[in-house]
C-alpha cells in the first residue's frame, strides 16, 4: 500500500495535466476519496498550477506592455567581426523573469506547506470531483454565485493549524455518564483511548434519537469526526448539539463548532461569524475568553 501511495503521489502532476491513461486517472480519483493526505497534496498542486499560470500570464502582459510603451531606438552600429559583442535577446530576458517569478512564489509557499500537521484533512466525496478535474489552460475559474471569498493556501494552512492547536480532548467524565449494561459509551471510550476514532463512531452508531442520552452520544461522535479530520461532518454534528441547548454539552459544542468550521476553511462565512458572535454576546459563556482570543488571531 505504501508503494502504491508513493506511485500515486508521483503521478499528481501528470494527473492534473491530463497525461494519465483512463485507467490510471480512475485509480487516482478512487484514491482521492480514501487518502486524505493524497487529496490535500493534489489540491495544493492544483493551486500551484493556477498561481503559476497567473504569474506567467502577468509577466507576459508586462513584457508586451513595456515593448509597446518604449519608443523605437536607432539600430546599433554594426561592429566589426573581431569586436562583436554577445547580447541576450528580449524573449530570453522575459523567460528568465517568468522563471524567477515562479521561483519566488514556490519559495514563499514552502514554509506554509511544511507547517501543515502530519495528518491531513480528508476531502468529502462532494468535493472530490472539483479536486480531480485538472485546470484548463488559460481559462480562469468562474466564481459561483454568493461564494465565500477565496482564501490563500498559506492562510488556509494557518487556520487549520490554529484550529488543531486550540482543540482539546473532551471531558471524558462528562461523556461517560452513569454506567449501564452494554453501555456503548464504554466501548467508545475504550476505542478513544486506543485512538481508534472509526471504532468510536461505530460504537455510537446504534444510539437512537429517542434515547435520552442521544445528545451526549452526538457530542462524542463530533469529537471523533474532528479527530478523523472530517471537519465538515464534525461541524454539522457540533451544530446539532449546540442548537439542542441541552447542557453541559451544548455550551461546549458552541466552541468546538467554531474550531470545526475554522479547520474546514469556513472562517469567512456568515455562518461562522454568526456562531462566533453568539458566544461573544454572552460574557458568562465558559468559552467567552477563548472566542475573544480566536477573534484576535483571525485579525492577524
Amino acid at each position: 500500500m505504501k508503494k502504491n501511495n508513493e506511485a500515486l503521489h508521483a503521478q499528481i502532476d501528470q494527473y492534473l495535466s491530463g497525461q494519465l491513461s483512463d485507467a490510471e486517472a480512475e485509480a487516482m480519483r478512487k484514491a482521492l476519496l480514501n487518502d486524505a493526505e493524497l487529496a490535500q497534496e493534489v489540491e495544493l498542486r492544483r493551486l500551484e498550477f493556477e498561481v503559476s499560470e497567473a504569474l506567467i500570464a502577468q509577466c507576459i502582459r508586462d513584457q508586451l506592455r513595456q515593448l509597446r510603451s518604449d519608443p523605437p531606438t536607432d539600430p546599433p552600429p554594426i561592429q566589426p567581426p573581431h569586436k562583436e559583442r554577445f547580447s541576450i535577446p528580449g524573449w530570453a530576458i522575459a523567460a528568465m523573469l517568468i522563471i524567477a517569478a515562479i521561483g519566488v512564489y514556490w519559495w514563499n509557499l514552502r514554509p506554509s506547506r511544511l507547517a501543515l500537521p502530519t495528518e491531513q484533512p480528508s476531502v468529502p466525496p462532494s468535493q472530490a470531483d472539483s479536486i480531480a478535474r485538472p485546470p484548463q489552460a488559460n481559462t480562469p475559474p468562474t466564481p459561483e454565485p454568493n461564494a465565500p471569498p477565496v482564501t490563500a493556501p498559506t492562510e488556509v494552512a494557518r487556520r487549520l493549524a490554529l484550529a488543531t492547536e486550540l482543540y482539546r480532548d473532551p471531558d471524558f467524565e462528562t461523556l461517560r455518564g452513569a454506567a449501564m449494561p452494554d453501555d456503548p459509551f464504554e466501548a467508545a471510550l475504550s476505542a478513544w483511548q486506543k485512538k481508534d476514532w472509526t471504532a468510536v463512531l461505530a460504537a455510537l452508531r446504534s444510539m437512537e434519537t429517542s434515547d435520552p442520552q442521544f445528545i451526549r452520544a452526538q457530542a462524542f461522535r463530533a469529537h471523533a469526526q474532528f479527530k478523523l479530520k472530517q471537519f465538515k461532518q464534525a461541524a454539522q454534528t457540533f451544530a446539532a448539539v449546540s442548537d439542542s441547548r441541552i447542557q453541559p454539552w451544548a455550551e461546549e459544542a458552541d466552541w468546538y463548532l467554531l474550531l470545526a468550521l475554522l479547520a474546514d476553511g469556513q472562517a469567512e462565512t456568515a455562518g461562522f461569524q454568526t456562531r462566533l458572535s453568539k458566544v461573544l454576546s454572552d460574557a458568562g459563556h465558559p468559552y467567552f475568553a477563548d472566542a475573544e482570543a480566536l477573534k484576535k488571531q483571525l485579525r492577524k
